[in-house]
């Protein structure tokens, strides 16, 4: 565990979210078995993770599953199979009971984000204890939005909520400050506000940034940092 002014950093778990197909990849190959520097874009992520010293890593997998599994045999990881694609959250919840008895944050990092940096990582743990935050989440800025779910605030510059582009006004999607899909929850919140999430959105799925809105509607503290 890091120190930070004195105290000492909650136990960190992580979940890596890979079980996603790809469509835009036109592969038959799934999603996170794509190589990247001469290895497959999921290991560059678990890589990373393992250096923060997490005590439970805990990899969702879906399409291509057995393949997937064949590309790291280690045994630090628990599998955890998400039967059917329906969302985000879904697959956050089936990772659930791998994390019972764990009382420390859950970083939540996806499969297909290979470049995620320590540097970032650690600093959204840091801002997540200083705030002592339920959920912390990372953001950056981007010239072409498309795509992302767009970032809204307040008048005070306060995080008021995230808006999927498809769910988007026209106002909306000119907001530059994107959902990078990176998050970092308390285990008692992640689970019991991701058992909320509703599907009621264009895709007919559960969005995990779905969490945000209802740890604001808790009144429960939401932090975000941004990503160069």
């Amino acid at each position: 565990p890091r120190l930070l002014s004195g105290q000492t950093m909650n136990e960190i778990g992580v979940i890596i979210l890979a079980a996603g197909q790809g469509k835009r990849m036109k592969s038959d190959l799934p999603k996170v078995l794509h190589r990247v520097g001469g290895k497959p874009l999921f290991m560059h992520v678990l890589s990373t993770a393992r250096r923060l010293k997490p005590r439970q890593v805990t990899i969702v997998v879906g399409h291509g599953a057995q393949a997937v599994k064949q590309a790291y045999r280690g045994e630090d990881a628990a599998w955890v199979m998400q039967e059917q694609q329906l969302g985000t959250a879904h697959a956050v919840l089936c990772a659930k009971n791998s994390f019972r008895g764990f009382t420390g944050d859950i970083l939540i990092l996806s499969g297909d984000v290979p470049l995620i940096s320590e540097r970032i990582l650690n600093a959204m743990m840091h801002s997540h204890q200083k705030h002592d935050a339920s959920l912390t989440l990372l953001t950056t800025s981007v010239k072409k939005p498309a795509g992302y779910g767009r970032i809204l605030r307040d008048g005070g510059g306060n995080l008021a909520g995230i808006v999927e582009e498809r769910d988007a006004t026209d106002a909306q999607k000119k907001i530059q400050e994107v959902n990078a899909g990176v998050y970092l929850a308390s285990q008692a919140f992640l689970f019991s506000s991701l058992e909320e999430v509703q599907n009621n959105n264009a895709q007919g799925e559960y969005y995990l940034p779905d969490a945000v809105t209802i740890g604001l509607n808790r009144g429960k503290r939401i932090a975000t940092v941004n990503a160069d």
